[in-house]
């Protein structure tokens, strides 16, 4: 509906008030997707999250108003088992992680700032070290997303737990180097052909003197044609 697009988190859905015979919309679901309501349309769990927002759409607009509920979510829950496998698998990365560096903490700040110096640099890389500091950074920010406790659907987590490196500062740290080394060497060559060229056309453009001394016949110069 109108009245509801664009989706924002602060605002209740008023289409779940809508009725049909005394019933939420048959189509509602479709409504609900195409406002960007995640799994709208196959989630089992869709009418308890209409019960929610309607709760969210009465303590917004009833009076007196009231704090509204979360929004719920309707993606896919995880087994708890699985769930807990990631848990205690994320739990003995950061344990190892920790140890290895004397504590994770305070190696955000550099595990960000050797990303954005590496995206810096990448435009001007060769082929390999563009696709080492490629993948460095990549793998950095699925360390820093599992770090930070971002919300994350399961697909997510499961490849961010993949590519997570135990320690991102050491593959960082080592693509700059790659990177830093392949500017200068790119930058010599440069300077290197741009002298070829200059020596290169400064034989090839005869002098004047060379010119004049090439057109006089020596037999000028014997003292009896003087």
């Amino acid at each position: 509906m109108a009245v509801d697009s664009p989706l924002r988190e602060h605002v209740p859905v008023l289409s779940v008030l809508l009725r049909e015979n005394g019933e939420p919309l048959p189509y509602l679901s479709r409504v609900l997707s195409r406002l960007g309501v995640l799994y709208a349309e196959v989630s089992p769990r869709l009418e308890r999250w209409v019960d929610i927002e309607t709760e969210r759409v009465f303590a917004a607009y009833g009076t007196p108003s009231r704090t509204m509920p979360p929004r719920m979510s309707l993606a896919p829950e995880e087994p708890a088992a699985q769930r807990g496998a990631v848990s205690a698998k994320a739990q003995r990365r950061r344990v190892s992680y920790a140890r290895n560096t004397g504590g994770a903490e305070r190696h955000d700040g550099k595990v960000r700032g050797l990303v954005v110096r590496l995206d810096e640099l990448q435009p001007q890389l060769s082929q390999f070290p563009r696709k080492r500091a490629k993948k460095a950074v990549r793998q950095a920010r699925a360390w820093l997303a599992l770090r930070d406790g971002r919300q994350l659907s399961s697909r997510q987590r499961k490849r961010f737990m993949r590519e997570a490196p135990e320690n991102p500062v050491v593959r960082l740290e080592n693509a700059l180097r790659a990177a830093e080394e392949d500017i200068k060497r790119t930058a010599w060559l440069e300077k290197y052909e741009s002298r070829l060229r200059t020596a290169n056309k400064t034989r090839s453009t005869p002098s004047p003197a060379g010119a004049q001394a090439d057109t006089e016949d020596p037999a000028d110069r014997l003292p009896g044609n003087w």
